[in-house]
């Protein structure tokens, strides 16, 4: 598995989401870069804390696996669930 090193960084406190359920990315690269320039962090929610499935318009998280590679991602859903 993944080895990430844990760091708290400061964000506004939302009593709907229990804290375990919030997590920060750091970008690493241009896939998103009108957004998050390289080197941002994002705060994300988790799947299953979200009131809603995700939909057009919505940013997400995605990961894939290649062999041994394990790429994680942030994306914008085009079209409707």
């Amino acid at each position: 598995y993944r080895d990430f090193e844990e760091y708290a960084i400061p964000y506004a406190y939302d009593s709907r989401w229990p804290p375990e359920s919030i997590k920060a990315l750091v970008i690493r690269g241009e896939s998103i870069n009108r957004k998050a320039q390289d080197g941002d962090k994002v705060a994300v929610l988790s799947y299953e804390s979200a009131p809603r499935h995700f939909k057009d318009g919505d940013w997400v998280v995605a990961e894939r696996t290649r062999g041994d590679l394990i790429e994680t991602t942030v994306k914008l859903v085009r079209g409707s669930r």
